[in-house]
Formats: C-alpha cells, structure tokens, sequence
C-alpha cells in the first residue's frame, strides 16, 4: 500500500498561494478545497493543503511558525523533466534556489537527468 504525503501550510492569501502552487504542476482537489483551503495534488500520493490563518487553527492549537524569519522545513519538489525547470527560473517570487511564496515558504525545484548519472540541476 503506498502511503499519501501532505505539507500543510498557513497562507495569507490563498488565492495568490493557488496559483503559485497551479504554475509549479499541481492540480487542485476540489473535494478537499472550500474558500479557506486548496488542496493541491502533484501525484496521487503527495499534496500540500494551504490554509488560511483561521482554517489552520482549526486544524491545530500551536502558532504557525513565522517563515519569513526563520526555516521549519526544507521542501523540494522534483520536476517531471527539464521544462519545468523554466516554469521555476520564471516566476516573480523567485528566491535563492527556490521558488517563494509571499508567505516564506521556499520548495526547491529539482530535475535529474538519468542520462548522465549524478546531474542535478536546481532551480
């Protein structure tokens, strides 16, 4: 049985957040998404929820972590091949090896080329 990976997160504006996450190849999971949470899919296993403030709360009594100011998680999304990459290199919220949301949340984009054994290219 394959398990399911979700990264939930706390985003100030979701609508912005969506789309960030829509540009990266994710597609939206109707069924878990209403106007205070998107739930995002990047395979059948692994999704990020994203949350409004109110929402997280509900979900959990401990503060959201500030990510602006400090990291609590890397996170690294594989692309499926080298085009996905120039999706990467081309968003506005682009920061340092990553792609940034206004929230702090930086997901490294990673393709590897099985050709050459060993290449990785980062965004």
């Amino acid at each position: 049985m394959s398990k399911m990976v979700f990264v939930t997160v706390p985003v100030h504006d979701l609508a912005a957040s969506t789309a960030l996450y829509l540009a990266l190849g994710g597609e939206v999971n109707a069924r878990l998404s209403d106007g205070q949470a998107t739930s995002i899919m990047f395979s059948d296993a692994i999704g990020v929820m994203l949350m409004t403030p109110d929402r997280y709360r509900d979900v959990t009594r401990r503060p959201a972590g500030d990510a602006e100011r400090g990291r609590h998680a890397l996170l690294t999304l594989r692309a499926d091949d080298s085009n996905a990459m120039d999706v990467a290199r081309h968003q506005d919220a682009l920061v340092n090896h990553g792609i940034g949301g206004a929230d702090g949340y930086v997901w490294e984009i990673v393709w590897m080329d099985a050709a050459p054994a060993g290449t990785l290219v980062t965004a």
